[in-house]
């Protein structure tokens, strides 16, 4: 029977082989298409996923939808003690881009008479570990992250800076001061939303600054929360 069925298929294909070819294209032209969307569908529901509690893990932003705008924006660091009185939020984890705080902390740094611009450099809570799953090669992250003048950079920084990862305890130049690495990172993956090479602690002043913060809260039982 399935002899009968491809004798009679040749048979059409030769009949008719520009239908047959056109056909054939179409074909697979659309299961291309059906994969290339699968993978792409699979990629985005990946963001994120391997970060520790992920499924508990929410991004507190402003909403501007009243006014027509969606962007995700920074938010506001006086929100953070009126999340933390809500029963629903266990921690927040507070991360800031150094150039959107208002009065920026400078990026530019001096090593052995080289200036480097510090790439993705951010402000960070100490209790990042919590919320990313940050693999730390060298030195101590959390310690890092608690103490002023530390500054923790990813692998690929410190190997574009320096040329090797094992530097903890060495000093770079900013302006009239230095920075010490205390720790050293392994690079993000590309399907997170956390974008940061270079890490320094959370500064008391910058709480007071307003805007210019992402706020991750977890153990938040509904994603509708508002805060007015």
């Amino acid at each position: 029977m399935l002899w009968n069925y491809l004798t009679t298929a040749c048979r059409a294909i030769k009949k008719d082989k520009q239908h047959f070819f056109i056909n054939l294209i179409g074909f697979s032209t659309g299961l291309a298409a059906a994969i290339l969307m699968a993978l792409f569908a699979q990629h985005e529901l990946s963001y994120d996923t391997h970060q520790p509690d992920s499924q508990s893990v929410y991004l507190a932003h402003t909403d501007y939808s009243a006014v027509g705008l969606k962007t995700i924006s920074i938010s506001n660091f006086n929100l953070t003690e009126k999340i933390k009185s809500n029963s629903q939020i266990k921690d927040i984890f507070k991360l800031a881009n150094t150039q959107h705080i208002g009065q920026g902390l400078s990026n530019l740094i001096e090593v052995g008479g080289v200036n480097y611009r510090l790439h993705d450099f951010y402000m960070a809570s100490n209790n990042i570990l919590d919320f990313v799953n940050l693999i730390t090669l060298t030195g101590d992250i959390t310690e890092t992250l608690s103490q002023p003048n530390l500054l923790a950079l990813s692998e690929r920084e410190a190997l574009r800076i320096f040329g090797r990862i094992q530097v903890i305890g060495q000093t770079v130049n900013y302006e009239q001061s230095q920075y010490t690495i205390g720790a050293i990172f392994a690079d993000l993956p590309e399907n997170t939303h956390f974008k940061f090479d270079s890490l320094i602690k959370m500064t008391d002043q910058i709480k007071h600054q307003g805007n210019g913060c992402l706020l991750y809260t977890s153990d938040a039982a509904d994603d509708s929360l508002r805060v007015d």
